[in-house]
């Protein structure tokens, strides 16, 4: 499919913020802008995302980054969703069994990392947030999970070993 160009006109402030937020993501400017405006036009196409805007959005963007850096793409969403974790899973009456079955499967892996299977935590995925599959591709879940384990293992997240 042949991409095109679309202009926008900013203020300096604006672009300057932009800019801002796409190197705190690790991010060319492009690749958070169609990020963030692919998950605008998927949310009005299709109601409420079922997870959280930004997480859809760091899906898009890991989409567009052609995984050119090995910190980047999908390893990225994975580090950031254990990073935010409370707020993607919430803190309603089901909060506290999704953090308890989670951190019973992250007791059980590997202490080697080159070692552990992603398929348990992509289970556990697949269980509490069905909507996975069509936000990160399945050729790069396993680039998620090791994004993910890498941040819980950096003690990244509320998870602590």
């Amino acid at each position: 499919m042949a991409k095109k160009w679309i202009g926008v006109r900013l203020t300096e402030a604006q672009r300057r913020q932009i800019r801002n937020a796409a190197r705190a993501r690790d991010l060319s400017v492009n690749a958070f802008i169609v990020g963030a405006a692919m998950a605008a036009a998927g949310k009005a196409a299709n109601g409420a995302d079922q997870e959280p805007e930004d997480f859809a959005a760091l899906c898009r963007s890991a989409r567009y980054s052609g995984g050119k850096e090995p910190r980047r793409g999908y390893w990225k969403v994975g580090a950031e969703f254990a990073k935010d974790l409370v707020r993607y899973i919430g803190k309603g009456p089901g909060a506290a069994a999704k953090l308890r079955e989670l951190k019973e499967l992250l007791a059980t892996l590997d202490p080697q990392p080159s070692r552990r299977s992603p398929e348990p935590l992509l289970r556990w995925f697949g269980r509490h947030f069905p909507d996975l599959p069509k936000l990160v591709p399945s050729p790069r879940q396993a680039h998620f999970a090791r994004g993910f384990y890498d941040a819980y293992d950096g003690g990244f997240t509320i998870l602590k070993r």
